[in-house]
């Protein structure tokens, strides 16, 4: 699939400086787990509860360095809407809230990676060549992982913004039961977290930061070629004119 298609469900682009605006316009995470939003009963709430976290490695100089990175996550029930900012609180989720709990209420269905940041830019995926996804059930309460991505220059001196993307995820729950306890301990009964991990759909990506969406059309060829043999030439035409073309009058 090409890196430069600009369609709902088949979009992969990157918007410079929408990067901040989309992936921290909701940070908030209205959907993460507080005292206040804490169902009565899970099994009867229509909702699933999801942990997970994403992680950007910045390998080259500093070997295998990571950092807790932001993405957004798209129920693919969702309608399409541009970077899915008008889109239901809970038909959506990012992994760095800057309130609440680091577990998630959301509806249940297939969640796909909608967008990353890469470069400094919004690397914003559609629906169809979504890279990784994970699904939730009525009622359960899941660990989905720890995605890891990185990303690299794959276009060389005469395409500085193209790169290749590589997606992976781990079991790190362990690691990370003090903040996910922590929502599970707002939750009645204190119940159990399953594990299951991510889906990677696409382990190794191409995306370019230059949609091209706009190529200037290819100039008329203005050369006349030869008739074949046995068949007569075509009849002059009238040149080219930006206006609509008048024969002007006799004097």
């Amino acid at each position: 699939m090409s890196p430069n298609v600009f369609a709902a469900g088949t979009r992969r682009q990157f918007l410079q400086g929408l990067a901040a605006t989309t992936l921290a316009g909701c940070a908030a995470n209205p959907n993460a787990i507080t005292a206040e939003t804490a169902p009565h009963d899970v099994a009867h709430s229509g909702k699933a509860y999801v942990a997970f976290e994403v992680f950007q490695r910045l390998g080259g100089l500093f070997g295998d360095t990571r950092v807790r990175n932001n993405a957004l996550f798209v129920n693919t029930a969702a309608p399409f809407n541009p970077f899915y900012l008008r889109t239901q609180d809970d038909l959506k989720v990012q992994s760095m809230p800057l309130r609440g709990t680091e577990l998630y209420a959301l509806q249940p269905g297939t969640y796909r990676l909608a967008a990353i940041a890469v470069a400094k830019d919004l690397c914003e995926f559609g629906m169809d060549d979504s890279p990784v996804e994970f699904i939730l059930a009525p009622g359960e309460i899941v660990y989905v992982g720890a995605m890891q991505y990185e990303y690299f220059s794959a276009g060389g001196i005469f395409d500085p913004h193209h790169y290749r993307v590589t997606f992976a995820v781990n079991d790190e729950l362990a690691a990370n039961r003090a903040r996910i306890d922590a929502g599970l301990a707002l939750l009645p009964g204190r119940p159990p977290i399953a594990t299951r991990l991510m889906t990677i759909r696409r382990p190794d990506i191409e995306v370019s930061i230059h949609p091209k969406l706009f190529a200037p059309t290819p100039p008329a060829d203005t050369h006349d070629s030869p008739a074949p043999p046995g068949e007569e030439p075509p009849p002059p035409q009238p040149p080219a004119s930006t206006g609509p073309w008048r024969e002007t009058p006799s004097p």
